[in-house]
């Protein structure tokens, strides 16, 4: 078969065939399980490794994910069979449905958040509360993405770790529920934000939190779902949209493992978010000291968790949300050095 031919071989069907687990995000959208910030589009067929800043079509999945020569890429091609899957040219992307009915009472779910994840118990009524924080009839915690009390998005954290035999480790269920609006994530905002806080989960959002309130002081707190740089720069667009000003600076808070300090260096270390007649967003970073460490574990079983914050303290912080809905900048929009 021609290179051309093979290059037609789904990513997704590929992966399927080589037990290569995936995450599906929605229709077109999937992720590597053991590497999330790997993205795969099936209707363009074309993947973004976006914590290594690696992409394209199959034959350069298969060799970023076995770090093997494109003529062994073509070799693993060649040793099964593969269904040609035409290009769906027609899609179209359906919108987001919350699906209320699902809810059950949140018990299982804010006990799993205070009890096993150590999450400030003022913190986790507060989202509950608002409407932020939901329990599903499986007992996964939903936190529902909103813009202008419109929900537009949802995340499904289990609550219940299961082992898996093929992996050989308990893993809890993790879930973005179909079509979820792209680019966006699970957001709170306290006061009159002047900074923006970016994580990996909802669940490192809530720990850091929790570690750091002085940090919940004016600033707008947003999870990623992995590592994505697009998430970033629509951040800070739609905070430029609401406020008519660029934030002060946005802080990568990312787990300390290879791919958050390579996402970091790679994509944000030394520059700025911004354009000309606008200004400048200083980028920071703001990463657990051990290293292997996400800012849960630094809360549940580091040497950083912060011992006695009051309730006093905690309760200072008036979480409200506001989530404005708004548009990217237009092409012009770049990272310029600062």
């Amino acid at each position: 078969m021609e290179t051309s031919e093979l290059k037609k071989i789904k990513i997704v069907d590929f992966c399927a065939e080589n037990g290569i687990e995936l995450t599906q995000d929605s229709r077109e959208y999937y992720r590597l399980a053991e590497h999330d910030s790997c993205v795969i589009s099936d209707r363009k067929n074309l993947f973004k490794w976006n914590s290594r800043n690696l992409g394209g079509d199959i034959f350069n999945f298969i060799q970023a994910y076995y770090d093997c020569s494109f003529i062994e890429a073509k070799e693993k091609l060649l040793n099964k069979e593969y269904e040609i899957r035409e290009t769906d040219v027609n899609y179209q992307k359906e919108p987001f449905v919350y699906d209320k009915s699902m809810e059950q009472p949140i018990n299982k779910s804010k006990k799993y958040l205070i009890s096993e994840r150590r999450i400030s118990e003022e913190l986790t009524n507060d989202l509950i509360s608002k409407g932020l924080i939901c329990e599903d009839k499986h007992s996964n915690v939903l936190f529902l993405w909103k813009k202008d009390e419109e929900i537009v998005g949802c995340t499904e954290q289990g609550t219940v770790a299961r082992f898996n035999p093929k992996k050989q480790k308990a893993r809890t269920w993790k879930k973005i529920q179909e079509n979820s609006e792209e680019n966006y994530g699970f957001k709170i905002t306290y006061g009159k934000p002047k900074s923006i806080y970016f994580f990996e989960s909802e669940i490192d959002m809530l720990s850091y939190i929790t570690q750091k309130p002085e940090t919940a002081q004016n600033a707008t707190f947003v999870s990623m779902n992995g590592l994505k740089k697009v998430t970033v720069l629509q951040a800070v667009t739609d905070h430029f949209k609401e406020h008519k000003k660029l934030p002060e600076s946005a802080v990568i808070c990312v787990d300390n493992d290879e791919a958050g300090r390579t996402f970091y260096d790679t994509e944000f270390k030394g520059k700025g978010i911004g354009r000309n007649g606008i200004g400048t967003t200083e980028i920071k970073a703001d990463i657990p000291k051990k290293e292997g460490f996400d800012w849960n574990d630094t809360l549940t079983k580091g040497k950083e968790i912060i011992e006695g914050i009051s309730e006093r303290d905690i309760s200072k912080l008036k979480i409200f949300c506001e989530l404005k809905t708004g548009s990217q900048f237009s092409n012009d929009y770049e990272m310029s050095n600062l």
